[in-house]
């Protein structure tokens, strides 16, 4: 099978909590859905200061369940200034309409931060249909934790080739024995 027909096969394949642990091992995973009502920093960092994020759309019109991850990085010397991409260029009020949340802990959070959480809208993720890449996309943000936003960007987009496919690559070429 070619490497092209592969990496396009597991796109669609949903990445675990345990591959993402491969890509970026350092990193925390939260599910959304936890964080309810007042949510505070030890919920969301641990020494890593890097966390992926699982999201669930909570919209009555959708008849299936879709996850997508997003991350967050804490940075700074005093660790006050934090970093979050969605792969889909989501800012976040976009991410939490969305989602159609009912609980708004980690949003009020963020709101609570203000100008200190800092995101780059721009989208690195081409189709929301490859559910794999939003992941490697998050374990790769924590895994690069010390660029800000706009230099994570250039660095995928300066790669000489889209970066789903640099992505996509990246993340098979580091799960390719997990299978």
């Amino acid at each position: 099978m070619a490497l092209k027909k592969l990496i396009e096969d597991r796109r669609e394949t949903p990445i675990s909590f345990e591959q993402i642990r491969l890509i970026a091992p350092e990193c925390k995973m939260v599910d959304l859905d936890t964080l309810k009502e007042h949510v505070t920093d030890a919920e969301l960092f641990d020494k890593t200061n890097a966390t992926c994020i699982l999201c669930t759309v909570h919209d009555p019109a959708v008849d299936r369940i879709i996850r997508h991850w997003v991350s967050i990085v804490r940075v700074g010397a005093k660790r006050k200034y934090y970093y979050f991409l969605d792969s889909l260029g989501n800012s976040l009020d976009e991410l939490h309409e969305r989602l159609h949340t009912k609980h708004d802990g980690f949003f009020q959070w963020t709101q609570q931060k203000g100008s200190l959480v800092k995101s780059y809208p721009k989208r690195l993720q081409k189709s929301a249909l490859h559910t794999q890449d939003c992941g490697i996309w998050s374990a790769a943000r924590c895994k690069m934790k010390k660029l800000s936003p706009k230099q994570f960007y250039n660095f995928w987009k300066g790669a000489g080739v889209p970066p789903d496919i640099a992505i996509s690559m990246a993340g098979f070429l580091t799960l390719l024995g997990t299978d």
